[in-house]
């Protein structure tokens, strides 16, 4: 009997019981053909890429000396093409303060309001170090993807 009560006759199946996928074994399948049948359009990739690269770009920016919010931006766009908002920059840089990667200071007197100066902590020192290899080592992996591809 289906779930229905409805009975199932179907040839080739006689004696054989039928069994039914479960709700949660279709929404799963439901969730596969749509990650395997949808594509992700490039700018919604390459924003992805970007936003999950950010923490590095910033510990690699700062780790030259101390920067304030609008200098690490300048920074970022000059050497990057990373367009990044103040929107975006400072929650980030306030996660990396509270994760003990960052520290801040304020100082007065440089411009005509205070700015906060973020460097690199002892633990942030280790974790670009850390950050660095594994961009290597994924960014090794994926040319050697291209270069696969490339040959065909």
């Amino acid at each position: 009997m289906t779930p229905s009560g409805c009975s199932v006759h179907a040839p080739g199946w006689e004696g054989s019981a039928l069994s039914y996928p479960t709700h949660a074994e279709l929404v799963a399948g439901a969730v596969r053909l749509y990650l395997v049948t949808q594509g992700m359009p490039l700018d919604t990739w390459q924003e992805q890429l970007r936003r999950g690269s950010l923490d590095l770009a910033i510990l690699l920016t700062v780790a030259s000396g101390p920067r304030y919010g609008l200098a690490i931006i300048q920074h970022l766009e000059a050497f990057t093409d990373l367009v990044v908002t103040e929107g975006t920059i400072y929650p980030i840089l306030g996660r990396l303060t509270r994760e003990g990667l960052l520290a801040s200071q304020w100082v007065e007197g440089e411009a005509p309001h205070p700015r906060k100066y973020y460097t690199l902590t002892r633990a942030g020192t280790k974790r670009l170090s850390d950050m660095k290899v594994q961009w290597r080592a994924f960014a090794e992996k994926i040319d050697r993807l291209i270069a696969a591809a490339e040959r065909g």
